[in-house]
């Protein structure tokens, strides 16, 4: 059996199937386990928050004014990665109408939207927004 074993991938851990059936603990260290535990409960909270249109907002207009910090004259902005970095998608809350409405309200003159669902609100819709806001 030596060489054969399985990836954990939750724990980026390779564990060898002969040390698991013989039962020897893991080689991890006591902090190396310490960091993991808080990443994963620091996900748990960032999984089971739910955003509201204000968070959504605040987001969106951080990501605008830094692109026109950067001299960009557009910037094009994803739902669903808008909504992953301000949390609760893609689950167990998402509330991807709440943050496409706060992209298409954003929306000024010469804006256009680049891609969208059949139905306009998924996480696919794209809006191109022209910088510097007016």
């Amino acid at each position: 059996m030596k060489g054969e074993g399985i990836h954990w991938e939750d724990l980026d851990e390779d564990i060898s199937v002969e040390h698991l059936l013989a039962g020897y603990p893991s080689m991890e260290s006591q902090e190396s386990l310490r960091r993991w535990l808080e990443a994963r409960k620091e996900r748990e909270v960032q999984e089971q928050h739910a955003p509201n249109s204000g968070e959504f907002s605040e987001a969106l207009r951080l990501k605008l004014q830094e692109a026109a910090e950067s001299g960009l004259s557009y910037i094009d902005i994803n739902s669903g990665k808008l909504h992953r970095a301000v949390g609760g998608y893609p689950k167990p809350t998402p509330r991807m109408p709440i943050c496409c409405a706060v992209m298409r309200k954003e929306m000024r003159s010469g804006d256009s939207i680049l891609a969208q669902p059949p139905k306009g609100n998924g996480a696919n819709l794209t809006i191109r927004y022209q910088l510097p806001r007016k």
